[in-house]
């Protein structure tokens, strides 16, 4: 993993320095990008605070920024972006490496974030309406991340109308975008740290993490072809899973109709030994592969469920999947078309 996620205590250092970013439309493959605009893209953020209304308890917010597609404008395409809850188009001008939004209010584009500056530059943004205006305070920080410190950090204020809302701080890592944003509150200063992304195919995670995922290899099938699946449980913290089985199956998948009717179960022809297992993940993960026959179910939607076979079943997931019907033509088991 190239990097990983920001811890909750951080360093921050800054020396002021001149210079210019790279086009962000024109970068090579050596080449940081601040900014990554890619379909697919997600980046997840918390917020930790202390709830004065609760007597002290903490209480964890997060936001999420997610490239969700692309649309023409004009004669211009921009990316469809989910930001904090806004649903926003940008894009990256060639001429000057600005991140720009189009209004569709207004009909015309608006500035978001320029981070090609040098130390000292300004310009307007639109990213928050209390926050209109806003400044390259660095471009050499350095932010202490899990697995070490991140360099080449860019640090931007920002300062606005509002006395009490609006973003007062962020900060950009080459190859991974936003990776704190720090914002005014009528409650007080809410900052925001990343704790996952997914930038291309390189993601990070944050250390301390316990996740069970279910993926297919594919969002649709021909009818009587199959299903690959994986099942992954990952362990990041620092405490280990208990895992109790009550015989020697490890896990199993079933398919549910659009009627929410089991149609398959992987192991219903299997036999298992009636051993029963006590074990443990301390650290890292454990999968599991599963090729599941869709041989005899009609085109149409379904659910596959992918779970382990503990006692209480306790990890779980599902993915969606669709059997699309061409005529007098199925798969093979190796994969190979069959009239």
């Amino acid at each position: 993993m190239t990097h990983s996620t920001v811890r909750q205590a951080f360093v921050v250092r800054s020396a002021v320095a001149a210079g210019c970013f790279l086009f962000l439309s024109a970068l090579s493959a050596q080449t940081p990008a601040y900014f990554p605009l890619e379909t697919g893209n997600t980046w997840l953020y918390r917020a930790v605070r202390i709830d004065s209304s609760r007597q002290g308890a903490l209480d964890f917010t997060c936001q999420t920024i997610r490239v969700q597609g692309t649309e023409k404008i004009g004669e211009r395409e921009y990316f469809d972006v989910s930001y904090f809850g806004r649903d926003v188009a940008l894009r990256v001008e060639p001429s000057t490496g600005d991140v720009v939004m189009y209004d569709q209010a207004a009909g015309m584009e608006r500035r978001w974030v320029s981070l090609n500056l040098p130390v000292g530059g300004t310009f307007s943004t639109s990213i928050h309406p209390c926050s209109t205006e806003a400044q390259v305070a660095s471009r050499n920080g350095m932010v202490a991340v899990a697995d070490g410190d991140f360099p080449d950090v860019v640090e931007v204020k920002f300062q606005g109308s509002c006395a009490d809302a609006g973003l007062t701080r962020q900060y950009y890592g080459p190859n991974v975008r936003l990776l704190i944003d720090e914002e005014t509150s009528t409650s007080g200063p809410i900052t925001y740290r990343l704790i996952y992304y997914r930038v291309g195919n390189t993601s990070g995670v944050e250390p301390k993490e316990v996740s069970f995922t279910m993926a297919a290899d594919s969002p649709w099938y021909f009818p009587d072809g199959f299903l690959s699946a994986q099942l992954t449980l990952r362990n990041r913290g620092k405490d280990a899973i208990a895992l109790h089985f009550p015989s020697g199956q490890s896990y199993d998948l079933k398919i549910l109709n659009d009627r929410n009717e089991t149609v398959y179960i992987w192991s219903t022809d299997k036999v298992f030994d009636i051993s029963v297992r006590d074990e443990k993940l301390t650290s890292g993960e454990t999968s599991y592969g599963i090729s599941a026959s869709l041989k005899g179910l009609p085109p149409g939607r379904y659910i596959a469920q992918g779970y382990l076979t503990t006692d209480p079943t306790v990890y779980f997931g599902q993915v969606a999947f669709e059997i699309v019907g061409l005529p007098g033509v199925s798969l093979t088991k190796s994969g190979g078309l069959r009239k």
